[in-house]
């Protein structure tokens, strides 16, 4: 891996995610999310447009997608005999940090380029905004691993001395299921967009499930739903 790299990271929302992030970054190079539940040529197509040529995975994706470049599979049940040191990496704060794909809600996904510039200024934006104020405070990331919001969910907390509980793929989608873990791991902030949140709390249980939450963030389009108290 080099500098600007792109690098595919293929992977179930689980630690191994998080783990794979890291080291891309570390390593110097640009990560790409690809969320495993996308249509298979949706990620062929963002693998061709960001001409990755090398692909992370876990071994429940290793044959997924097609993928002609290199592939390194990330298995943390196997034994690690690499060395723990940090990679002495310079690179500069133009350099790229990640590459998202948009929704494509306009025609095909197209990749933005975020350079470390850029995600550094955002996380110290929301630092300076005390989104996050005490020590006990803690989001629940929802989003999906390809979409930008799923930066603010990882990064600012993890930059900032906060605490970060990932859904996985059926308590993302269930909000009985996000409900019982806000309860369960004492989640204070959640971001989503509208119709997720609307969808979230138009159900009883994670209606009750409000009052843990000291923060709830949501943006992209105009509210449409009954602001009457629940």
């Amino acid at each position: 891996m080099r500098r600007d790299e792109p690098v595919g990271i293929l992977s179930r929302r689980d630690e191994s995610l998080i783990i794979m992030l890291l080291a891309v970054l570390k390593a110097g190079a640009a990560y790409v999310p690809l969320d495993p539940a996308f249509p298979p040529q949706r990620i062929v197509n963002m693998i061709e447009d960001s001409r990755m040529n090398v692909l992370l995975c876990t071994p429940d994706e290793e044959g997924t997608v097609t993928f002609s470049g290199e592939r390194f599979v990330y298995d943390p049940t196997a034994q690690d005999v690499r060395s723990s040191v940090n990679p002495d990496i310079s690179f500069l704060s133009s350099d790229l940090s990640c590459v998202i794909f948009t929704s494509g809600s306009t025609g095909r996904p197209k990749g933005v380029m975020i350079t470390h510039e850029a995600m550094v200024n955002f996380v110290e934006d929301i630092r300076h905004r005390h989104i996050f104020a005490h020590e006990t405070d803690r989001i629940i990331s929802v989003t999906t691993i390809s979409f930008d919001i799923f930066g603010f969910e990882v990064w600012t907390p993890l930059c900032t001395g906060y605490s970060l509980y990932l859904a996985n793929e059926q308590e993302q989608l269930d909000p009985a299921l996000a409900s019982r873990r806000i309860r369960e791991y004492g989640i204070t902030h959640i971001l989503s967009t509208v119709s997720r949140i609307k969808a979230f709390v138009e159900n009883p249980e994670f209606a009750q499930a409000l009052g843990n939450l000291r923060c709830v963030l949501t943006g992209g389009k105009m509210s449409l739903w009954d602001s009457s108290p629940i």
